[in-house]
This record gives C-alpha cells, sequence and structure tokens, in this order.
C-alpha cells in the first residue's frame, strides 16, 4: 500500500510541476520567435526606407539590399506574413530599376 502512495505522489508531484514547466517553454518558444519575427520585420522596414530616401533625396545608391533580404529570410523563417513580403518584393522591383537606371547612365557616360 506504501508503494502505491509513494508512485502516486510522484506522479501529482511530477504532473504538478511538469505541467507548467512544458507551457512555460513553449510559451517562451513563440514569444521568442514572435520576437525575433518582430525585430526582424522593424529592420527591414527602415532600411527600406532609408535606401529609398537616400536615393530620392541624394541619388544615393542603395546599399541595404542584402541585409534587407537576409532580415526577410529571417522574419520568413520565424512565421511572417504577406505584409512584409508585398513590401519586399516592390523593394527588390525598384532596387532593380534603380540599378537599371544608374547602368544606363554610365553607358550614356561613355
Amino acid at each position: 500500500m506504501d508503494i502505491i502512495v509513494d508512485i502516486t505522489t510522484v506522479i501529482v508531484a511530477l504532473i504538478t510541476a511538469g505541467i507548467p514547466a512544458i507551457v512555460t517553454a513553449i510559451c517562451s518558444y513563440f514569444q521568442h520567435r514572435t520576437a525575433k519575427r518582430h525585430a526582424a520585420k522593424q529592420s527591414i522596414l527602415q532600411m527600406v526606407m532609408e535606401d529609398q530616401l537616400s536615393w530620392e533625396l541624394f541619388k544615393k545608391f542603395p546599399v541595404n539590399y542584402g541585409n534587407i533580404n537576409d532580415e526577410y529570410a529571417i522574419y520568413h523563417k520565424n512565421g511572417g506574413n504577406g505584409e512584409v513580403t508585398k513590401k519586399v518584393n516592390e523593394y527588390n522591383n525598384w532596387y532593380i530599376s534603380v540599378e537599371a537606371s544608374v547602368a544606363s547612365k554610365r553607358k550614356e557616360e561613355i
């Protein structure tokens, strides 16, 4: 009888301590993932704005292209949605047009 009581006590203790620990670990994982996605999103939007403003105001060639695509990979890996995907696609198309514009001006100068 003592063994059954001891086993029951151990099972109750494991359930009492185990379930909150598992729930905490799962919540922590999702919170960390959400934080990484949010940080990547903010970084992407800031770099896009910097590049576009630098080009429009100073005709300074965009420098964040690689960083934006790296951050987008992090964003997408952590469950990103279509809002930033659309912005990154628009940026990539804009970047290609800027490259073409710069290339055509260089050809004219030669």
